[in-house]
């Protein structure tokens, strides 16, 4: 269904592609070498994190991309988008793959895509944030089918509210990874699942006045995994058989004695809460995010665990034009255990949500890194086979500064010191502690367009992800082939 689907739209676009009436085309391309050298027994976190899955935690690694990208505008309402970015890599869990191949059309202010796309929250500095906790864009884009509205759109009788969504439905793609990390060790520790779908949904609501310096951003996220093929424990496929409509409303479980089962899969998201100060110098936004991974945390039962931040961003140039400092904490978890009441226990009691991990699934991981927050350790850092998260109660004090050094030179600065308690059922004897250390320069030659040349320094220090040191170089070439 899905491959007939994404011919249907394809196959559109080329005939559409056909109008010369007041049609505008583009047709552009990327190419990007990077390369990791470093000590330890990981790369440094923050040249790892948030790169959209295009990273490695290997100290030494590299890799090739190319991407050619097709826009074409047939008119003030309607255009439509196609790109193919490939990469080949040396010391990745993966030696060649595609990194986004999706065709998108828009018409007025909706959107449909089919395939991976690259793409990061629409609600941080995704240069200096910690990430989001639901898609924070640290792992591989996952192939989907996605519709929804682009910007906010103004109730007429309300025109101080504002809304936009979206709904996606898609599939995993790492099931050669994980049946090759779990076999590859003798003693096989936990269990994988294959063939996972996937699914997302938002809604936000922006109150704002015209000319006033103050709007506020209220909405929600919510992920989910369901279905699949489980390997290696005691459930069975129909355990995680759940359908399409139960994983769009999921309010119901189905419970068997000691087995609760969610009818909605592997569900979790969270609450946003944005509030902006606008004025023509600069802008500062303080925001919270409160995490769910089950339906105690929707009614705020782990109230003190979040993600709470202030931005300050300067709108002109200078050597100080970004700041953002967070705290995350997701150390509570709704308290120590976990029980949905039954016929044979009919009382309630709730704890342990155990976040990003799922009796039925590795964890909210793709290709080994978290999809959310790379805050709770990602399995790709497990040495010992498991696909699941074994670091999800952790407490972050982070920093993240930017700027501009000249024309063509900008920087920014990242320093993040995080303590590790392990999970609810299996905590670490004693707490890990880690600092993570960036510090990155570009140059963007205003005199050569296309070019943009990354260096950077990492450095960790602890007994979480190691002490780690490690230099990055990428060189990246833009360009446009054809314009018409």
């Amino acid at each position: 269904m899905k491959e007939k689907l994404f011919g249907l739209i394809l196959f559109l676009a080329c005939c559409l592609s056909f109008d010369e009436i007041n049609a505008q085309k583009k047709l552009t391309y990327l190419t990007e070498a990077g390369a990791q050298v470093g000590t330890g027994d990981n790369a440094p976190f923050w040249q790892v994190s948030n790169k959209q899955g295009l990273s490695s935690i290997e100290p030494d690694n590299g890799y090739l991309r190319a991407g050619a990208f097709w826009n074409e505008t047939l008119s003030d309402k309607f255009s439509y988008d196609a790109g193919l970015d490939l990469a080949g890599a040396v010391n990745f869990n993966a030696g060649f793959f595609i990194q986004q191949a999706y065709v998108e059309a828009d018409y007025r202010n909706v959107f449909l895509r089919v395939g991976s796309k690259e793409h990061y929250s629409d609600f941080r500095n995704n240069l200096l944030t910690t990430g989001t906790t639901v898609w924070s864009g640290n792992a591989r884009p996952i192939p989907q089918v996605d519709a929804g509205i682009k910007d906010y759109i103004a109730l007429p009788f309300a025109k101080w509210m504002q809304f936009k969504g979206e709904i996606a439905f898609g599939k995993f793609t790492d099931n050669n990874y994980q049946k090759d990390t779990y076999n590859q060790y003798d003693e096989h520790y936990g269990f994988y699942t294959l063939n996972v779908m996937y699914h997302y949904k938002s809604l936000f609501v922006k109150f704002e006045e015209e000319n006033k310096p103050v709007n506020f951003i209220f909405g929600f996220e919510m992920g989910t995994q369901f279905d699949g093929d489980p390997v290696g424990n005691d459930i069975s496929k129909d355990d995680l058989k759940a359908g399409w409509w139960e994983v769009l409303f999921p309010f119901g479980t189905i419970s068997s004695g000691n087995n609760q089962v969610s009818s909605s899969g592997n569900l979790l998201g969270c609450y946003h809460f944005v509030l902006g100060y606008d004025q023509p110098d600069y802008k500062l936004t303080f925001y919270n995010e409160h995490y769910f991974d089950d339906h105690t945390g929707m009614f705020f039962h782990n109230w003190k665990d979040g993600l709470f931040g202030i931005e300050y961003k300067k709108k002109q140039k200078s050597l100080f034009n970004g700041m953002v400092c967070e705290y995350v904490n997701t150390t509570n978890q709704s308290g120590p255990i976990l029980y949905d009441k039954t016929g044979e226990v009919p009382i309630q009691v709730s704890g342990a949500d155990n976040y990003y991990n799922n009796f039925g699934y590795p964890g909210w991981a793709h290709w080994g890194m978290a999809i959310g927050s790379p805050l709770l350790t990602s399995p790709a850092y497990n040495r010992n086979g498991y696909l699941a998260f074994e670091n999800n109660r952790t407490r972050t004090y982070h920093l993240g500064v930017s700027g501009n050094i000249s024309g063509d030179f900008v920087y920014r600065v990242l320093a993040s010191y995080t303590q590790g308690w392990g999970t609810p059922y299996i905590p670490f004897i004693k707490k890990k502690t880690n600092f993570m250390g960036l510090a990155e320069v570009s140059c963007v030659p205003q005199k050569i367009p296309g070019w943009k040349v990354t260096a950077s320094l990492g450095l960790d220090s602890g007994d979480l992800y190691g002490d780690n040191f490690g230099i990055n170089l990428s060189i990246r070439k833009t360009g446009t082939i054809l314009s018409k």
